[in-house]
């Protein structure tokens, strides 16, 4: 029975890793990096922290700057082949901290799969752990 949950075990991981395609950053192949950086990203980024630091959170600062946002790596997932762009950056905080924030931008999953959509998470600032 043991060899069974072990073989099991191993077709399960040779199907997850087969549908799951990690492109490494390259120097010249950098898919969607130039979208880490955009205004945009940036732009909205910042205006949904302020929404849910007026909405939710009340602490009183929010944030000011993104600085250096850098393209971490692409995702493809499964048969959908929806593109996800990893990046990170450095949060400046209206109260002066300097925070870390992570991002995804995943395409066409904008408003009705129009354009992107963009998650976010400052660790630091995150109590759910999300």
């Amino acid at each position: 029975m043991q060899a069974f949950s072990t073989r099991s075990l191993a077709i399960a991981v040779a199907i997850f890793a087969t549908t799951l395609a990690v492109a490494p950053a390259s120097a010249g192949g950098q898919i969607g990096a130039e979208s880490c950086a955009s205004s945009r990203t940036v732009s909205q980024i910042i205006k949904r922290f302020a929404w849910a630091e007026r909405r939710t959170w009340h602490r009183g600062y929010e944030i000011v700057a993104l600085h250096a946002p850098r393209f971490r790596y692409n995702v493809l997932i499964g048969p959908t082949a929806i593109r996800h762009t990893h990046c990170a950056a450095t949060a400046e905080m209206s109260n002066g901290a300097r925070r870390k924030v992570y991002y995804v931008i995943a395409e066409s999953m904008g408003f009705a799969s129009i354009g992107t959509g963009i998650d976010f998470c400052l660790p630091a600032l995150d109590p759910w752990r999300v």
